[in-house]
C-alpha cells in the first residue's frame, strides 16, 4: 500500500491593493507561473507594484482589446492579485477602472 502526502508549498499570499480611489483592497496574491483564472474574480497583472492589467474571465471572453491587454501583461507580469469581483455589473467595471489606476501596497512589519 503506498501513501503518498502531497507537500506542495502554499502559492497564495494576502496582499494589499491600494486603488486609485484611495481605497485599500485585500487580494490574494500568486506567482503568474501559478495562477488560475476563475469566474467571479477581478484580477490585477502586475510588475514592480503597477498594474499592467486588470479584469475579469468574461472580459476575456468578450472582449478582445482586453484579451490583447491580457496577453502583453502576462509576458510582462511578475505577480498577480485577485479580489472578488462585484455582482452588479457597473460596480464591478468601476472597480477594475478604480484597481488598474493604484498600486501594490507594502506593508512592514517591525520585528
Amino acid at each position: 500500500m503506498e501513501h503518498r502526502t502531497d507537500i506542495r508549498p502554499q502559492t497564495a499570499l494576502t496582499g494589499q491593493w491600494k486603488a486609485a480611489s484611495g481605497k485599500l483592497v485585500a487580494t490574494r496574491m500568486e506567482r503568474v507561473e501559478q495562477f488560475d483564472l476563475r469566474d467571479n474574480r477581478i484580477y490585477i497583472l502586475s510588475e514592480a507594484g503597477h498594474a499592467l492589467w486588470a479584469g475579469t474571465v468574461t472580459e476575456l471572453i468578450e472582449d478582445h482589446t482586453s484579451r490583447t491587454r491580457f496577453r502583453d501583461a502576462l509576458r510582462r507580469a511578475s505577480d498577480v492579485h485577485s479580489v472578488s469581483s462585484p455582482q452588479d455589473p457597473t460596480e464591478c467595471m468601476c472597480l477594475i477602472y478604480d484597481l488598474e489606476a493604484g498600486e501594490e501596497q507594502i506593508t512592514l512589519n517591525a520585528a
